[in-house]
């Protein structure tokens, strides 16, 4: 029997003050809390692997690599210059033609055009490398064509430098194709002759 308002207190049900929904909330909280725990964690983890490369490019510099005809594991013959499979044929763009060609009036005619549009800018007409472009590059200066070491030098060694550039001049295959490439070193070797009087 209840007799008085402190007895209906003390005997009513206890209830919590969160109440279902306030539970349910403590709890996401908790778990939001330890998720944000183990992202930072995560985070600091991987704060080496998020760093900013370095600008100066060794990383790219200087990378493994295996020589042509050094020895290898990966292969059974020990090697890593590798036979091509049987059958396999070699591709050569159209027009392009294998070795030098026969010096004729046509090519050194070739020649002359080619080298006039894609070497003269640079070496010259006369191939003296006295040129406006010429007489503005600080670092390296065209190469004369008629210095002693060049005027003995076999008509290879100049189709070999517009194929591969040397120094600071630039490859000329995306200019001129294998036999302009022929026809510009026997011009060369031609012109050399025309400026020393030689027949």
């Amino acid at each position: 029997m209840i007799r008085s308002f402190d007895d209906a207190a003390r005997s009513a049900p206890r209830v919590s003050c969160f109440g279902a929904r306030g539970a349910a909330r403590v709890v996401s909280i908790a778990a939001l809390a330890g998720a944000i725990v183990i992202v930072t964690a995560a985070i600091a983890g991987c704060a080496d692997s998020l760093a900013v490369p370095d600008p100066d490019l060794n990383r790219m510099l200087v990378q493994p690599r295996a020589d042509p005809f050094a020895a290898s594991a990966a292969f059974a013959d020990g090697k890593v210059l590798q036979t091509p499979p049987a059958g396999t044929v070699p591709y050569r763009p159209p027009n392009e033609v294998e070795g030098p060609p026969r010096p004729t009036r046509a090519l050194l005619e070739l020649g002359r055009a080619r080298y006039d549009v894609a070497c003269a800018v640079c070496h010259g007409v006369r191939g003296d490398g006295d040129t406006i472009v010429a007489s503005h590059m600080e670092l390296v200066k065209p190469r004369d064509l008629h210095i002693e070491r060049l005027r003995r030098a076999p008509v290879e060694t100049f189709f070999d430098v517009a194929t591969r550039g040397f120094g600071l001049m630039p490859p000329l295959t995306e200019v001129l194709t294998e036999k302009e490439r022929w026809a510009v070193a026997y011009y060369v070797k031609a012109l050399q002759r025309s400026q020393r009087g030689a027949p």
